[in-house]
């Protein structure tokens, strides 16, 4: 309001000093209300580029940061220079272009703004003899004051609004579709699921109501403590299966549920659903911090059960000595992969989850750490429900059935050496992909682990 009562009075003042200038007030406004505009046309949308070209470069650089002993052990320094000097040179692109634009506004508010204080000046020097000197000066004063606080409010509302771009990409989160509201009909007990029984109902799901279904009519049942593998191409829906299970997406309204120990987990509020499912990923996630406040972060368990969890996952031996009070640097990055891997299967010790996720923890580590990976999820995990994505089939050879989906629908279900002796079979066609050997390894894996159970069951009776 004061910039607005400052402006009405400077016009009020130049009209007064110079009845002249009320003439041609009219038009000088409409001129710079016409250079704004024709301006704004433009420099909103050249702000967003340059918005918009910007991201890259920080992916770009964070990306080379965390494969930075990757990226030299390959000798790709070159290619992702190259990559890092287009982002650049896009967004530098961007940004003269919207700089250039700024300054074409800059010089017509400049020449403009000099044109009517010269345009007054004259004015005044003609009526020199019939107006007072003091008033001709207050007029000529007022009116470069009055053409200043014009070109501010041009240059303002224009950046103002090329601003407005980033209010733009917020209104966009706002605007996002959140998650049904929780529906809580079902409230568990500590004790939910006891068993750990999978059922697949005919679930379909999709994960926008426009975009084609992710999972088709999948129906199958995991029984309580059985180990299951689940395989399939990319894109066949393994990820979404695991998603529906979670609730991250919904099973579609045309029909389809899924019920974890007979109770459909749309009943179940999401964050008692998901807290009672543990997920070992395939990239472990580890915060800044220490060990404890990475396994325990709402601080439940007391320091001897840490302890122990640790010590079942061998982090606490002769080889590895993990303390408590360890620092834990930005995603775990002063650990190895094996031991952060190591760790998010203690955090789900801790959480004494009766369903475990595994997303081929083992992939892309030392073969050392991956035999203590595996015995840890073998003998660890016996009395609970292990879901285990497959990216390299053998990991899965041991499962007690493995689950194969292809286009969203399951292609087969059953134990690794009924599929692997079935010759005509889908997962049979998928190692036979990898030629000879891969059918030798498989089937060896599985009937090793066939003779294992046959004289663990022998031992036992």
């Amino acid at each position: 309001m004061l910039y607005g009562f400052t402006l009405a009075f400077s016009i009020a003042l130049a009209c007064y000093a110079t009845p002249w200038f009320s003439i041609p007030l009219v038009p000088i406004l409409l001129i710079f209300y016409w250079v704004q505009r024709y301006y704004r046309q433009s420099g909103r949308q050249l702000k967003r580029i340059e918005g918009t070209s910007r991201s890259p470069i920080f992916s770009a650089f964070e990306e080379t940061l965390t494969g930075l002993s990757t990226i030299r052990a390959h000798r790709k320094q070159d290619v992702f220079t190259k990559d890092a000097f287009s982002a650049i040179e896009k967004n530098s692109r961007a940004l003269l272009s919207n700089q250039l634009a700024g300054r074409w506004l800059a010089l017509r508010l400049d020449l403009i703004s000099n044109l009517v204080i010269v345009g007054v000046a004259f004015i005044i020097a003609g009526l020199s003899c019939s107006v007072n000197v003091a008033v001709s000066v207050l007029g000529l004063v007022q009116t470069t004051q009055l053409t200043g606080l014009l070109q501010w409010t041009v240059r303002v509302s224009t950046e103002v609004e090329n601003n407005m771009t980033a209010v733009e990409r917020v209104m966009e989160y706002t605007n996002v579709p959140v998650e049904s509201p929780s529906n809580t009909t079902f409230c568990p007990d500590d004790r939910w699921p006891e068993s750990g029984e999978i059922v697949f109902n005919n679930v379909h799901a999709r994960y926008r109501p426009e975009l084609p279904l992710v999972l088709n009519g999948v129906d199958f049942s995991i029984r309580p403590m059985e180990k299951v593998g689940i395989c399939g191409r990319t894109g066949s829906g393994k990820s979404s299966l695991l998603l529906c299970l979670l609730r991250i997406i919904e099973v579609d309204p045309c029909g389809g549920k899924i019920f974890v120990d007979n109770v459909p987990i749309d009943q179940v509020g999401r964050h008692a659903l998901r807290s009672r499912i543990s997920v070992i990923p395939q990239d472990a996630v580890l915060f800044s911090g220490n060990i404890r406040e990475n396994l325990d972060p709402f601080n439940e368990r007391v320091d001897s059960d840490v302890l122990h969890a640790l010590e079942q996952v061998s982090l606490r031996s002769e080889r590895s000595n993990v303390a408590l009070d360890d620092p834990v640097s930005e995603r775990g990055y002063n650990f190895s992969h094996g031991q952060r891997q190591l760790i998010c299967i203690a955090r789900a010790l801790l959480r004494n989850s009766k369903i475990i996720i595994c997303d081929e923890a083992t992939a892309g580590i030392d073969s050392e750490t991956d035999k203590l990976i595996q015995i840890a999820i073998k003998s660890l995990f016996k009395t609970r429900t292990v879901l285990t994505v497959a990216h390299r089939l053998e990991t899965i050879a041991d499962s007690d059935r493995i689950l194969v989906i292809k286009e969203g629908r399951v292609q087969e279900f059953d134990t690794p050496i009924n599929l692997i002796n079935n010759t005509g079979g889908y997962l049979y066609n998928m190692i036979a992909g990898g030629g000879e050997g891969a059918i030798r390894r498989f089937r060896s894996l599985t009937t090793k682990v066939q003779k294992t159970e046959i004289r663990s069951v022998n031992r036992a009776s």
